[in-house]
C-alpha cells in the first residue's frame, strides 16, 4: 500500500517537479537504478529537445470527428458548448476538442480562454506541465478564475492500465480523478502493475472498488466503454497531428513548447481589459 501523499501545490516539488518554465533539466525519472541506466541519455536528450515524451507514432492526418461518440460517460463540463456559445477571449480562434467528458481545473467564474492538453500518466514532462498549471493558478487569479485547463488522455502502448485507473476513478468524481492522477505523476519512475494500481484505488483513495473493478475490465460493458473511450481519445488526437505529451493547445492552437503557455494565455486575457 502506497502513503496518500499530501496534494497540495507545491505537492510536486518534493519529487524534483518544477515548475519554472526557463528549466529544462530533467530528473530523467524517480525510477529503479536498472532502468535510468537505460533511458537516461534519450530521457535528457527528450527534455533538452522539446521537454515531452515522444509516443510510438507519429502525425496521421484524417478526417476523424473531434466529438466524442462514447455514451453513458460523465460529464464534468454540461454547461459549455464551444461549437454554439464560443469563448470570449478566443476570437475566432476555438477549443479543438471535445471536453465533455474532460476534468479540468479553472475557469471558477467563466471559461473565456481554453487551454486543452494531452498527457500520458507515466511521462515526466507530464508531472512537470502539471506543476507548471498548478503555478499560474496559485499566481494568477485572473487564470483561476476565466482560464479553464482541460486534461485529455493519451494512452502509451503498454500503459493503458494507468488511464484506465485514473478514467474509472473520474467515474466518481473529478476530485479523485485529480488525485489519482497527482500519485502517478509524482511517482513516473514506478512500474505500476494493475494489481498496484488497485491497491492505490482501494487503500489511497477509498475508491468504490465494484465500480472500479467494472470500470477497468475490458469483459464487462463498464469496461469496454473505458478502453473504448480512452482509444477514441488516442484516435482524436492523432488525427490533430498530437505526437508527444505533454501536447498544449491554447484557443485551439497548438503550443510548439509547453513552457510558453503563460505568455501565451496572458496575452489572450489582456483582452480583458481593453
Amino acid at each position: 500500500m502506497l502513503k496518500k501523499p499530501d496534494i497540495t501545490p507545491s505537492f510536486y516539488s518534493q519529487y524534483g517537479i518544477v515548475a519554472d518554465k526557463n528549466n529544462i533539466k530533467t530528473d530523467c525519472y524517480r525510477m529503479h537504478p536498472f532502468y535510468q541506466i537505460l533511458s537516461l541519455t534519450a530521457c535528457c536528450f527528450i527534455a533538452l529537445s522539446f521537454s515531452g515524451c515522444e509516443t510510438e507514432n507519429q502525425c496521421e492526418e484524417s478526417s476523424m470527428p473531434t466529438t466524442i461518440q462514447t455514451a453513458s460517460l460523465v460529464h464534468f463540463d454540461t454547461d459549455m458548448d464551444a461549437a454554439t456559445n464560443g469563448y470570449a477571449l478566443c476570437g475566432n480562434r476555438q477549443p479543438r476538442f471535445d471536453n465533455r467528458f474532460s476534468p479540468y481545473k479553472g475557469g471558477s467564474v467563466s471559461v473565456d480562454v481554453v487551454v486543452e492538453h494531452y498527457s500520458f500518466l507515466g511521462c515526466p514532462h507530464c508531472a512537470r506541465f502539471a506543476a507548471y498549471v498548478e503555478d499560474l493558478l496559485s499566481r494568477y487569479p485572473d487564470m483561476e478564475q476565466h482560464v479553464r485547463f482541460y486534461f485529455h488522455h493519451y494512452t502509451f502502448t503498454g500503459y493503458e492500465h494507468y488511464h484506465a485507473a485514473a478514467f474509472a476513478a473520474s467515474q466518481e468524481s473529478m476530485e479523485l480523478f485529480w488525485q489519482f492522477h497527482d500519485i502517478l505523476l509524482s511517482t513516473t519512475g514506478v512500474e505500476y502493475s494493475f494489481q498496484q494500481l488497485r491497491d492505490v484505488a482501494m487503500y489511497d483513495l477509498s475508491l468504490d472498488m465494484t465500480a472500479y473493478d467494472a470500470a477497468v475490465n475490458n469483459i464487462t460493458a463498464d469496461g469496454a466503454r473505458t478502453y473504448a473511450f480512452l482509444e477514441e481519445e488516442k484516435k482524436i488526437a492523432k488525427a490533430n497531428c498530437v505526437y508527444g505529451t505533454p501536447s498544449v493547445y491554447i484557443c485551439g492552437e497548438f503550443i510548439e513548447d509547453w513552457r510558453n503557455s503563460e505568455d501565451v494565455i496572458l496575452q489572450y486575457l489582456q483582452g480583458r481589459n481593453e
